[in-house]
């Protein structure tokens, strides 16, 4: 079924390789941001002990480290391309084809990512290297690759959906802004989110900010945690990067992060499909 969609994964992969100073800028992105993560986070903890909230230093740098190649998988820009093509009339001549345009636009995305990991290979050498598959079992890395796959799924999917809109509204480039904003604060990429319960439940050690009670902090942190698990980007994110440092441990605490993405899976396939067949019905061609 998915042998003829192949060519569209090949041409992605040839589309991300042939602006090589783009990828090149990609690397030394994902190099700074490791760096300036892996040391503030070392500061941090090593203010505190070599520990905070009971999560030890080392588990924290490894949660940070396959974060970044985790974000990396589940990250998907395909709304760009669906918007561009609405924007610009040519979606009518892929509709016109004898291809799935949901299928198509997956085995792009697919070769987006295949692109990107060949890409990070130095900065997966240097995962290895802060990581070093510590602490790994055979199960944890079975249930980790499951969850890493569904992360991939519900990423596209979501993404898809934003570019759906493009039917309704023409131009997403604000709303794709706010989808990444959405997605930093609430999926665990700037902070994980049992960190943000612990900091909740427990308060703060060495408050930095006098102006703000601590108790309107612990609040707050309560809420982004809980609504972190009220929308689907934890999924994206938290839960494979948890289950691989331990940060999600525990059969009933592990089986509860899969069946959640499970659940935002089925609920962005409905939600895709749905968006699909009616913007079909409202096909408005701004150009060709």
């Amino acid at each position: 079924m998915f042998e003829k969609y192949i060519g569209f994964t090949q041409n992605a992969i040839k589309e991300i390789y042939a602006y090589k100073f783009r990828m090149f800028i990609w690397l030394l992105y994902d190099f700074i941001f490791l760096f300036v993560e892996y040391f503030l986070w070392k500061a941090i903890f090593t203010a505190n002990g070599g520990s905070l909230y009971n999560i030890s230093i080392s588990q924290y740098i490894n949660y940070i480290a396959i974060g970044l190649l985790v974000t990396r998988i589940a990250r998907c820009s395909i709304d760009f391309d669906v918007a561009n093509e609405v924007k610009s009339g040519n979606v009518i001549m892929n509709l016109l084809k004898p291809y799935s345009y949901i299928k198509m636009n997956f085995a792009k995305h697919l070769g987006y990512t295949v692109g990107t990991l060949f890409n990070m290979i130095p900065v997966l050498v240097l995962i290895f290297i802060l990581t070093g598959f510590k602490g790994l079992t055979l199960n944890i890395t079975l249930v980790f690759s499951i969850s890493l796959v569904f992360s991939f799924l519900i990423g596209f999917l979501f993404s898809m959906s934003i570019g759906l809109l493009a039917f309704w509204l023409t131009n997403i480039w604000g709303l794709n802004l706010f989808k990444w904003n959405l997605i930093a604060i609430f999926s665990g990429q700037m902070i994980a989110l049992n960190l943000l319960f612990k900091i909740a439940r427990e308060g703060f050690n060495n408050l930095p900010i006098s102006f703000i009670s601590e108790r309107f902090l612990q609040f707050f942190f309560l809420g982004i945690g809980y609504l972190s698990y009220l929308l689907p980007f934890q999924a994206m994110t938290y839960t494979p990067s948890g289950i691989y440092t331990g940060m999600i441990s525990g059969f009933e605490n592990i089986s509860f992060h899969i069946i959640l993405q499970v659940f935002w899976l089925v609920i962005m396939t409905l939600i895709v499909n749905t968006m699909w067949k009616r913007a079909q019905k409202k096909i408005v061609v701004m150009g060709g």
